[in-house]
């Protein structure tokens, strides 16, 4: 995957998380989207667990989404 696809797939891995759309969610993580830091420093988990999609949270973690990044403002948000 070159690194403008991959910025692609983090770009609609947040969107969709943002949206708190599960099945897109699932989705762009079978396909491999990445799970990267936002300019605040979050991301897509810190986002979902932000806003309480607690079914959005369990999916990402399931995908292997590290849960010990902290945000730019030092921040678990568990």
């Amino acid at each position: 995957m070159n690194s403008h696809h991959q910025s692609e797939m983090s770009e609609a891995l947040r969107i969709a998380v943002e949206r708190g759309h599960i099945e897109r969610v699932v989705d762009l993580l079978k396909r491999g989207a990445p799970s990267v830091l936002d300019q605040e420093g979050q991301t897509p988990l810190h986002i979902a667990a932000s806003a309480g999609h607690i079914q959005l949270v369990d999916a990402l973690i399931q995908a292997g989404c590290d849960v010990t990044v902290q945000d730019f403002v030092s921040h678990l948000h568990f």
